[in-house]
């Protein structure tokens, strides 16, 4: 019964972390479009796509190997989490690189729209952190951190939305 239990806890906590990712990117959506207009929400969405093109590039399936070999050895958690944060910021570069070089001599766009996508790019760095946090914490079974910080992280985005 305390495996049904551990399953159901960690199976709520997960599927709020993604809730709150959720509605939070559809909340600032719509904010964009309500108050700055079509255009620009046009430009955001295709910032975004470029972004989630790119994302995967850089992710390499990391996390799942991570999760496996910190659940095999939960002491050496400090040394792989180091070892993948750099490996992922060397793909990260890559990845925004090859978009940068894509934007600009395969698919050009206006300046103002390209600097949208690279900004927005440039978030690349902070999902593949948080990646790898979320990757430890399943690796530890800590289902509830990641509702916590996918709660924090959409009230951050939120935030920040609102700047000028």
């Amino acid at each position: 019964m305390n495996s049904a239990k551990t399953l159901a806890k960690n199976t709520g906590f997960s599927l709020a972390a993604d809730l709150f990712n959720r509605a939070s990117n559809t909340l600032l959506f719509v904010l964009v479009s309500r108050f700055l207009g079509l255009e620009v929400a046009g430009v955001m969405t295709l910032a975004m796509t470029y972004t989630f093109i790119a994302n995967p590039l850089s992710f390499w399936g990391l996390d799942q190997l991570l999760i496996r070999e910190v659940a095999r050895a939960p002491g050496s958690v400090r040394r792989f989490t180091v070892n993948f944060i750099w490996l992922r910021v060397v793909l990260s570069l890559i990845s925004i690189g090859l978009l940068r070089l894509i934007l600009q001599f395969i698919v050009p766009y206006p300046a103002e729209t390209t600097r949208i996508i690279f900004l927005m790019a440039l978030s690349i760095f902070s999902e593949n952190i948080s990646n790898i946090c979320q990757a430890v914490f399943m690796a530890h079974e800590r289902m509830e951190c990641l509702a916590s910080v996918g709660l924090l992280m959409g009230v951050t985005k939120l935030g920040e939305g609102q700047w000028p």
